[in-house]
């Protein structure tokens, strides 16, 4: 079964973009490739841990988020997605219920359909918090 989470960065409710680099940099140490898809790529990622995951990204120089294949559960993974949701004001969510953010001021530009939907984020840098947010949701 697969499993999609998705980062995202909103401005009163509307997509904010941001340059792409900053995924790739944040990734940079694990990509082992790149593939072709429709409106964009997948950056095939691989961790010391076995953990593999493909990140999909608009193809644009800048963004407002992208989607993550069956995130695996290595700790550089979510540290590369913490850091990304820190430098660019973004949250994090998955189907179902929930998401997560790293700066509170973050919640007000969230889409009130998407807080209607997810519930009030939870605030949180720590890997393990997310991790149960996810396990909950």
């Amino acid at each position: 079964m697969s499993f999609d989470i998705f980062v995202e960065c909103y401005s009163k409710g509307c997509g904010k973009s941001y340059p792409r680099r900053i995924v790739e940099d944040a990734f940079k140490a694990f990509i082992y490739g790149k593939e072709k898809a429709r409106g964009g790529e997948y950056l095939l990622l691989s961790f010391g841990d076995g953990g593999k995951a493909r990140v999909f990204l608009d193809d644009t120089q800048d963004t407002s988020g992208f989607m993550v294949n069956r995130p695996p559960a290595s700790p550089e993974f979510w540290k590369a997605i913490i850091e990304i949701m820190k430098a660019t004001d973004s949250v994090l969510w998955w189907p179902g219920s929930g998401c997560v953010i790293t700066n509170p001021a973050v919640r007000d530009d969230l889409p009130k359909e998407m807080l209607a939907v997810m519930g009030e984020p939870t605030v949180t840098e720590d890997i393990d918090a997310v991790h149960d947010c996810i396990e909950r949701g």
